[in-house]
């Protein structure tokens, strides 16, 4: 999960990005976050814009939270 988000990182510049307050569910040792978000950004590849929402899953290990689980619902933007 870290590692897409890396990625995108060092390929893109974000322009613009604004996200809504997350809905966070939890059931003892599992998780779940859901927000919705808005960004622009520029690549190689030009000028982008998208919509959509992430779903992250959470397990907890140790003590520890660990994302085990991800969703990302994304909408193209004219």
């Amino acid at each position: 999960c870290i590692d897409t988000y890396r990625a995108f990182t060092e390929r893109a510049v974000i322009e613009t990005y604004t996200e809504d307050p997350a809905w966070i569910g939890v059931w003892t040792d599992t998780a779940v976050a859901s927000y919705a978000w808005d960004m622009t950004w520029t690549d190689d590849d030009g000028f982008h814009a998208a919509s959509g929402q992430d779903v992250l899953t959470f397990a907890r290990e140790g003590g520890a939270w660990r994302v085990v689980g991800r969703m990302l619902l994304e909408t193209a933007r004219a």
